[in-house]
């Protein structure tokens, strides 16, 4: 998402950054906005900004931020005040693959585009907690045996499934095919992404990443 801010704001564009979950503090070349309603963030407006702008609650005592509520982004982005406004709507705790409780993840119905993440780097680990965030979660949907290795029926299963990875998602759909970082990953991506092409599940496009791609986006249909 910081890499999203950095290209926009390279372009003249202004971006800000925030989350209806929690996510890290800003790095140096950020500005830090914390406000609890919209006057809050009306008031901050004219002040000065350095590189993209992200707004929270408040810090926890972690020092990670906490997210605005959806109604709160509405009227930011009506307000117009951001060329862009980019939130981050999801976590799974450092897993490659999650299960989704009713409800999540939390995207704002403004939204004009959903980027759905989905790790590579679960391929052929065990189906466990340590791979999977809620993982009786996503064994019961998918009809998975804990324990058993991840592969890409079970990637694709899980973004497939009417509460998986594509519930709760608000304009068009783009997904990434992450963690790409061996031929193996590379080969699998691609078989996933042909699949989903032709069952056709309403997504606009499936990209690719990794240390395949140098890092950067690689769009496969």
């Amino acid at each position: 998402m910081t890499g999203l801010a950095r290209g926009q704001i390279a372009l003249g564009r202004s971006c800000l950054i925030t989350t209806t979950t929690r996510i890290m503090a800003p790095g140096p070349d950020e500005t830090l906005w914390l406000f609890e309603d919209y006057a809050g963030f009306a008031a901050r407006l004219g002040g000065q900004r350095k590189g993209a702008v992200v707004a929270a609650r408040e810090r926890g005592e972690d020092g990670k931020l906490c997210g605005l509520d959806v109604d709160l982004l509405e009227r930011m982005a009506a307000s117009g005040a951001f060329d862009l406004l980019l939130v981050e709507a999801d976590g799974s705790r450092g897993r490659p693959l999650k299960g989704y409780r009713s409800g999540e993840p939390v995207v704002p119905p403004c939204a004009s585009e959903t980027i759905i993440v989905v790790g590579l780097g679960a391929l052929g680990l065990p189906f466990d907690d340590e791979s999977v965030h809620r993982a009786d979660v996503l064994a019961e949907r998918i009809g998975h045996r804990r324990g058993a290795p991840i592969t890409s029926d079970t990637l694709l299963a899980a973004v497939v499934h009417p509460a998986g990875y594509l519930a709760g998602t608000h304009g068009a759909r783009l997904l990434v095919l992450n963690q790409a970082d061996t031929e193996e990953q590379g080969g699998q991506a691609r078989l996933i992404a042909s699949r989903l092409e032709g069952m056709n599940p309403g997504l606009a496009h499936v990209f690719i990443r990794g240390r395949l791609t140098g890092g950067r986006l690689e769009r496969l249909w």
